[in-house]
């Protein structure tokens, strides 16, 4: 849901991104065919985003020619750079901030995030649309701010705060299921409990075996993080399938999450300065 944010020259490295050319190169005419551009403006776009001064250390990354593109960088360093292109985008810093609170306003958020009142609404419509199909709504007339699918809100939540603040090990799972643990607790302070949870948004809701509570929603946790043996695939998440390309990412990562062992961890780490691990 959050790729939708990104400006035009943001969803381009995306879409490199998502299409992973590790292991070989891809034509740059592939992409320009999906923006429905040329070949050259795309090129063009990739340079302008390297030139930014933020994005220049993250361009060692990417073997640019003017036909293809190839990334070159391990797994930590694909999944940094993937958080480094949403930290970057005003609206996703916005989001970010919303769900980080119970109650906010717009002037709040323009003396924290240092922008203008016009800038936030502006970024505040574009986010309305994106998580339209999501059932998830901003409103800053009642409270809670952000309304909406409590579990889809959740899993929003959790994905910022992985992306603003990246775990220092991508693949531990005690680590990921805190963060979860985390955002449950922030959900309950701000007066958001499963346990009273009565959804009117039946088209999102999935079909659990058990009842969804807090407790049922630390289990599914678990399941998806493989901190027990019946595992949960990111598949039956029904709100993450509006997106294909997305849900083969997430399909993708948990199936390396579950494959790591903790001495694989220790070693992708130490590996991380000696040796480029394609992320294959």
């Amino acid at each position: 849901m959050l790729h939708t944010l990104l400006t035009k020259q943001e969803q381009i490295i995306f879409d490199i991104l998502v299409a992973n050319p590790i292991e070989e190169p891809i034509a740059l005419v592939f992409f320009a065919k999906n923006k429905q551009q040329t070949k050259e403006s795309i090129l063009r776009q990739i340079k302008n985003w390297f030139d930014q001064l933020l994005n220049q250390p993250y361009r060692k990354f990417f073997q640019l020619t003017q036909h293809s593109v190839q990334l070159t960088c391990s797994t930590t360093q694909y999944l940094n750079l993937f958080a480094h292109l949403y930290q970057q985008n005003q609206s996703c810093q916005i989001l970010w901030a919303i769900t980080n609170t119970h109650s906010t306003t717009i002037n709040d958020l323009a003396r924290k995030l240092h922008l203008s009142p016009s800038t936030i609404k502006r970024a505040i419509r574009k986010i309305v649309t994106a998580l339209e199909p999501y059932q998830i709504s901003i409103s800053f007339q009642t409270d809670p701010t952000i309304k909406g699918y409590e579990p889809t809100i959740r899993w929003l939540t959790f994905c910022l705060s992985v992306i603003f603040d990246p775990p220092f090990n991508w693949f531990c799972s005690e680590t990921l299921y805190e963060r979860f643990s985390e955002i449950q607790q922030l959900r309950l302070r701000c007066g958001q409990n499963l346990n009273c949870f009565l959804s009117q948004h039946t088209a999102c809701q999935t079909p659990f075996s058990f009842q969804l509570s807090e407790k049922g929603w630390n289990h599914i946790a678990r399941q998806l993080f493989g901190l027990i043996e019946t595992i949960m695939p990111v598949t039956v998440l029904s709100f993450l399938s509006l997106d294909p390309r997305i849900l083969l990412f997430l399909t993708d990562y948990q199936n390396r999450l579950l494959t790591q062992t903790p001495y694989q961890n220790n070693v992708l780490l130490i590996a991380e300065d000696t040796k480029d691990l394609n992320f294959r």
